[in-house]
């Protein structure tokens, strides 16, 4: 029931966004009706509630997620080997499966209990003080009002914030006491809200930045760099643009230049916000840190006796070609020491429906393949569902039909279901197997990775 009312307050797939409205417009307000600011609590609750929370701030257009989890890895890798009782907070947009992954305390999601106790508080309090529902937050407002609350609530130590869209008028841009912010990649994504150029995108993504508080930045294109630049000079705020860090552990996270790319910016944010508790990370950390961490959909491999499946969630054109050298390294692999896959079968199952072209996803993917020298056998073109709508079934053979005009050489098909797609891509399988890459929506990854975990 929780889920239910809580997606009742999602905007209809492929709705026009209102591109002037702040999706932070009303947040302190809210938070205020729930006891999170201002002086009218009762007094058992005014220690708990009225407490800042410490935040980390991320923002950018590519590996912002990942950034966060490597983020909140190397704080959990640190206080487990100081021994001290940290609770850390993270939230991710978007989820996978459910809700629930979105606000997770030691990076355990909440219980369906806990969620809907929270949920419900929310909810209630907030529909107490304005009984028409038309006027209550929307999908993702209530998702970042729910997640302030539970960290609160539960007094967590430091929370790591990743931004929905934008930055400036993004619902988690309501925190007075931001520790440090960070900014990944900056490129053209959610052009229809945040505006048509890389100089628009930029500033929305700055509009994080606080007075004082160290921002640390990966390398930009120059017209982004010089709107960080500016609106740190304006806010008092000093920002850092980070290389990659030469000492970075190996291993299969780190292997690609973005994975190392976001995990050095991670390194800095930890690095940051242990400062300002008179702590450090040390060598020992990173490493535990960045080995260690696990985030479900992105990088994932699963092997199933001779399947081999690697899903990213990667919907726009900066990352989608990481999926395609991701896949490719693991297809090919540079050393002798690794698996050879050279005879096994190489699947595609792509799915993708939103505003952004999904006609350019479709042209990006055939010019890596012949850039690359790199081909699948088979190319799936598959529906996924979300929030239980079939999503890209009327579109599947129209995309499949332009896939064919522009490379006519790999077989590409659509199927009814994604459940058909696994089957037939496990049908492609040779002596030595098949490797699979899923891309596309994170719904279509979601709904694979819970088929696949159910073993279907």
């Amino acid at each position: 029931d929780a889920i239910r009312l809580l997606r009742s307050r999602s905007q209809p797939l492929f709705a026009r966004p209102i591109k002037n409205h702040p999706n932070n417009l009303q947040m302190r307000d809210w938070l205020k009706q729930l006891g999170h600011k201002g002086r009218t609590l009762l007094m058992f609750r005014q220690h708990l509630l009225t407490r800042d929370l410490d935040v980390v701030h991320i923002t950018g257009t590519k590996g912002k997620g990942s950034t966060a989890a490597f983020t909140e890895s190397l704080l959990r890798a640190h206080f487990r080997h100081v021994s001290k009782p940290v609770k850390i907070g993270l939230y991710t947009s978007p989820h996978l499966i459910t809700e629930r992954e979105r606000i997770r305390i030691n990076f355990q999601p909440l219980s369906e209990s806990v969620f809907t106790q929270y949920f419900y508080e929310i909810w209630n309090t907030l529909l107490s003080r304005d009984t028409d529902v038309k006027n209550m937050p929307g999908y993702l407002q209530l998702l970042a009002l729910l997640s302030i609350h539970v960290f609160k609530r539960e007094m967590v130590d430091v929370a790591i914030y990743e931004v929905h869209a934008g930055g400036r008028k993004d619902a988690t841009n309501v925190f007075d006491h931001t520790v440090v912010c960070g900014f990944t990649t900056i490129g053209l994504d959610h052009i229809n809200i945040l505006g048509p150029t890389l100089k628009d995108i930029a500033w929305h993504k700055s509009g994080i930045m606080r007075p004082a508080a160290p921002a640390f930045s990966v390398a930009q294109e120059p017209v982004a760099r010089d709107v960080l630049e500016k609106e740190a000079s304006r806010m008092g705020c000093p920002i850092k643009f980070v290389e990659v860090c030469e000492t970075l552990p190996k291993h299969s996270n780190l292997r690609l230049r973005a994975q190392k790319t976001n995990a050095s910016l991670a390194i800095w944010l930890a690095k940051t916000y242990l400062s300002q508790r008179k702590d450090e990370l040390s060598v020992k950390d990173i490493h535990a840190g960045l080995t260690q961490c696990n985030w479900p959909g992105r990088f994932h491999v699963i092997e199933q006796d001779k399947s081999r499946w690697f899903l990213d969630c990667a919907h726009n054109l900066l990352s989608l070609p990481v999926a395609l050298e991701w896949f490719e390294s693991e297809a090919r692999p540079p050393t002798r020491s690794q698996r050879n896959y050279e005879g096994c079968s190489r699947i595609l199952i792509f799915g993708h429906e939103s505003k952004r072209n999904s006609r350019d996803l479709i042209e990006l993917i055939v010019g890596y393949c012949k850039d690359h020298e790199f081909a699948f056998n088979n190319i799936i073109l598959a529906p996924y569902e979300r929030y239980g709508t079939t999503v890209h079934d009327t579109a599947a053979e129209e995309h499949a039909a332009f896939w064919r005009e522009i490379q006519g050489l790999t077989p590409v098909s659509s199927v009814p279901s994604l459940a058909d797609a696994l089957v037939t891509a496990k049908q492609q399988s040779t002596r030595d197997g098949v490797l699979t890459l899923i891309t596309g929506s994170t719904h279509l990854v979601g709904q694979a990775l819970g088929l696949l975990q159910e073993g279907r």
